[in-house]
C-alpha cells in the first residue's frame, strides 16, 4: 500500500465525515474507514493511542481550515460530525440577464482547446439552476485570433512573459511569404480589435517589435546559454506604453478602405454606432481596416451584408464558406 500523505489523509477524513453526516462518527469508525490511521507507512499495525493522536491532530487542522466539525462525548469516547448546514457554500443566483451574459461569454471560445474553460465554467453555473434566454440574441460566430489559437503555444508565451525568458519562433508575415526564425525578449500579449499580438524586444532588429500570434509557429523558450549570447533580458523602456507600440506598428501595415454595408432592420450589433447612414438600412464606413471589416462582417452575417467594395464583399463570402466547410 502506497504511503498516504497528511493532506490526502485529511481529505479522506473529510469525506468519511460527510458520508456519516448528519450522524456522528465515532473514533473507531474513523480509524477503520480512513486509510492512514491503522497502519504505519511501513504497513505495520499502529498503536491505538498513536492513531488517536494523529486523528485529533487532523481534526484540528480541518477546523483551522474552516471545516465546521462538531464534537460530542460518548461512552466510547469522542464522536464527530460535520455541520452540513454550515459546510456548503450558499446557492448561486443569477438574474436572466446575468445568466445570458455568462452563457454568451462561454460561446466566444469556439476553439476546441480554449473553449474548454469557458464551457466548463458555464456548465458548473448551469448546474446550480441558472438559466439563460438567448432567444432574442443574434447568433454570432466569432471569427478571430482566439478561435485559431493553439492552447499550448499560448501557455508557452504567457509563461515566457511572466518569467522574462527569451524565446524563439518562426514568423510568417503572410501566407505567401517564407518562414523566418526570430528571437525575442517577450514583454506582453496585447489585443487590438479581435487580434492578438506579442510585443517584445526583437534581438534581430535590436528594437521593440510586434508579431501577430496566429503567424507564429514552433514557439520555444530558449536555454540560459542563449541568454548570454545577447546579454541579459531586455526590459521595456521606463515609461513606455506597450499598447502604443502595438498600435503604431500595426497601423503601418493596415489597408484602410471605404465600404458600404446593409444592416438588418432589427440589427443591434457592433456596426450600429459606426459610420454614416446613407439610407434607412445602409451605412458608409470611412478609413476602416479592410481585414477587420471582413472578419467582423462575416461574424455578423446575415444581419450585416457588405455592398461595396465588391472585392471585400467576395472576401466575406469566401470566409463564410470556409467556416461552413
Amino acid at each position: 500500500m502506497a504511503k498516504i500523505s497528511p493532506e490526502e489523509r485529511c481529505v479522506n477524513l473529510t469525506f468519511a465525515l460527510l458520508k456519516a453526516a448528519p450522524s456522528f462518527a465515532e473514533h473507531s469508525f474513523l480509524l477503520t474507514q480512513v486509510p492512514g490511521y491503522d497502519y504505519s507507512p511501513y504497513h505495520e499495525p499502529k498503536a491505538q493511542e498513536s492513531a488517536r493522536k494523529m486523528l485529533n491532530r487532523d481534526i484540528r487542522h480541518l477546523k483551522n481550515a474552516g471545516v465546521p466539525i462538531e464534537e460530542v462525548p460518548t461512552d466510547n469516547g469522542i464522536s464527530y460530525r460535520i455541520q452540513l448546514e454550515n459546510y456548503g457554500l450558499p446557492e448561486v443566483h443569477f438574474t436572466a440577464e446575468e445568466a445570458t451574459i455568462i452563457a454568451l461569454a462561454g460561446q466566444v471560445g469556439s476553439n476546441d482547446q480554449l473553449s474548454t474553460f469557458s464551457r466548463s465554467g458555464w456548465t458548473k453555473i448551469a448546474a446550480s439552476g441558472a438559466d439563460r434566454d438567448l432567444s432574442a440574441t443574434s447568433r454570432v460566430t466569432f471569427i478571430n485570433d482566439f478561435s485559431a489559437l493553439n492552447l499550448s503555444d499560448f501557455e508557452t508565451l504567457v509563461a515566457a512573459c511572466n518569467s522574462k525568458h527569451r524565446i524563439s519562433f518562426f514568423y510568417q508575415k503572410n501566407k505567401a511569404s517564407d518562414l523566418h526564425e526570430r528571437w525575442l525578449d517577450p514583454w506582453a500579449i496585447a489585443t487590438r480589435y479581435d487580434r492578438l499580438y506579442l510585443v517584445g524586444f526583437d534581438l534581430d532588429r535590436l528594437a521593440p517589435r510586434t508579431f501577430r500570434l496566429t503567424r507564429l509557429s514552433e514557439i520555444s523558450i530558449l536555454s540560459d546559454p542563449h541568454t548570454e549570447l545577447y546579454g541579459t533580458f531586455h526590459l521595456p523602456p521606463a515609461g513606455s506604453n506597450l499598447e502604443e507600440i502595438v498600435e503604431k506598428q500595426v497601423h503601418n501595415g493596415q489597408e484602410l478602405i471605404t465600404a458600404r454595408l446593409r444592416l438588418a432592420p432589427d440589427y443591434k450589433g457592433e456596426f450600429l454606432g459606426l459610420g454614416t447612414h446613407i439610407d434607412k438600412d445602409i451605412i458608409e464606413l470611412v478609413d476602416v481596416d479592410r481585414a477587420w471589416l471582413v472578419r467582423t462582417a462575416a461574424a455578423h452575417a446575415p444581419e450585416v451584408v457588405v455592398l461595396s467594395p465588391e472585392k471585400v464583399r467576395q472576401e466575406v463570402i469566401d470566409l463564410l464558406q470556409a467556416v461552413i466547410k
